[in-house]
């Protein structure tokens, strides 16, 4: 906002509140449909609508979410399209594989294979690009080089740098004491660390708040083998993709992106970094006390409805009976290994392309991730927002698209502030048994 004003200049424009209402009015009739369940409704909101493809294919899902769309227009054109691109490839690929018994057994027939040893390469290569910066931190929190200034950082370089090297001591040892083996821990702390990492990078580059990766408990098991692994490592190692929470604890991308908006909305970014702290304590006491309420005061966690407290819950647990039992017959996929090569050569690749010439319309980010279930279902509103940036940079260049930024806010605005009223209207009107109306694809 200018001077003196409370609101930007923009929500006095006609297209901001065009942007705003289109939104409200769809998300507001749904709810409306709640009282009234015979009304119609917009029922292609906000769900995976399978398109079968074939026999052996898996279904593309053909998702209208105001909320991708809206966040993927402020991306560049580049990762929309890698985004898209390498979904449909990798579906392509998974099904004719399926269909002619090329690649290992289970889903995505070797292409999760491929996005995680992707991911590997993808932070590997980040790490060398920013070994200056992190040669600066070594230096400046050991005590080498008072030169490097660390006061504008949402932490000091002193605190990153041993808070990292006592978290990580304090991870394995207590990994350790759940009686994991010490090659299995450090293989699940490197996984892990590979694994948020790159989420952050890949979320800050896409702003798909959304994405995620494979869990670290199945890269772990596919490296090492679970017939190196003893009882309780096994129960252990499970028992960590249980705490994983199918990948609703990440805490990197919400940091890294409140780090990044720091720079540009307060000059101390210290006391920022304190918000983070104290916002993610309060999260944690807040969430598990909802939680303990629901589940023995309301309806019970088995009925909360959604995946991790169902199928996702019981999963790992079922996986650590299922691998004792079945640890004698167990052997290496040399499949699963071969797609995983495969896929950091092709990272490899795509880096040095994305690099090196400046023509080429592929990022490796969209490699990454190409057969993650948020990926699936993100897929088509990822390509509705490419299309739409697509056209109107084609169009009208970028004085259009600056006009067409107001109308994505008014959507934004629009989508959260129906999705809260009708948040309200279920806790007065059905309180217990709400409506997934904002249904994230995690």
């Amino acid at each position: 906002p200018e001077q003196g004003h409370y609101f930007p200049s923009f929500v006095k424009e006609t297209r901001f509140w065009i942007g705003f209402s289109i939104p409200v009015f769809m998300i507001l009739w749904n709810t409306a449909g709640h009282l009234n369940p015979g009304l119609p409704n917009f029922a292609f909101l906000n769900s995976n609508n399978p398109l079968a493809v074939g026999r052996g294919f898996l279904d593309f899902f053909i998702r209208f979410d105001f909320y991708i769309i809206c966040f993927a227009f402020f991306t560049t054109l580049e990762i929309l399209f890698s985004m898209w691109f390498f979904h449909v490839l990798a579906m392509v690929q998974a099904g004719i594989s399926t269909r002619i018994g090329f690649g290992p057994e289970g889903y995505g027939a070797g292409v999760i294979s491929q996005n995680n040893y992707g991911l590997l390469v993808f932070v590997v290569w980040g790490i060398y690009m920013a070994r200056d910066h992190i040669g600066d931190v070594a230096r400046k929190a050991l005590g080498r080089d008072d030169s490097v200034d660390d006061s504008e950082e949402v932490i000091s370089y002193r605190t990153a740098f041993f808070g990292a090297l006592i978290s990580f001591a304090f991870i394995y040892f207590w990994l350790r004491k759940t009686n994991m083996s010490p090659l299995v821990a450090v293989a699940f702390i490197i996984s892990t660390f590979v694994l948020y990492l790159g989420m952050a990078k890949v979320v800050a580059l896409s702003g798909l708040v959304s994405l995620r990766g494979s869990g670290p408990t199945g890269p772990v098991k596919a490296l090492i083998g679970i017939w190196n692994m003893d009882d309780t490592t096994i129960a252990s190692l499970n028992n960590m993709g249980a705490l994983y929470g199918n990948a609703k604890g990440y805490v990197m991308p919400g940091a890294s992106n409140a780090a990044r908006a720091a720079e540009s909305t307060y000059p101390n970014k210290r006391r920022v970094g304190g918000a983070i702290f104290l916002g993610g304590v309060l999260c944690i006491i807040g969430f598990t006390i909802a939680t303990l309420l629901l589940g023995y005061l309301g309806p019970g966690a088995e009925n909360f409805g959604s995946y991790s407290y169902t199928i996702g819950n019981r999963y790992f647990y079922n996986a650590t009976v299922s691998n004792i039992k079945d640890i004698a017959e167990a052997k290496r996929e040399y499949w699963d290994l071969g797609f995983g090569l495969f896929g950091a050569l092709g990272t490899i690749l795509l880096i040095m392309l994305n690099q090196r010439v400046p023509w080429w319309p592929l990022h490796p980010v969209g490699f990454t991730v190409s057969l993650q279930y948020p990926t699936r279902a993100s897929f088509f509103s990822v390509f509705l927002a490419w299309l739409l940036k697509t056209i109107i940079l084609r169009v009208g260049g970028q004085d259009l698209y600056n006009r067409a930024k107001v109308l994505i806010y008014g959507s934004i605005l629009g989508y959260s502030t129906a999705v809260f009223i009708s948040f309200v209207l279920d806790v007065f009107f059905f309180w217990g048994d709400g409506h997934a109306v904002h249904t994230p694809p995690l």
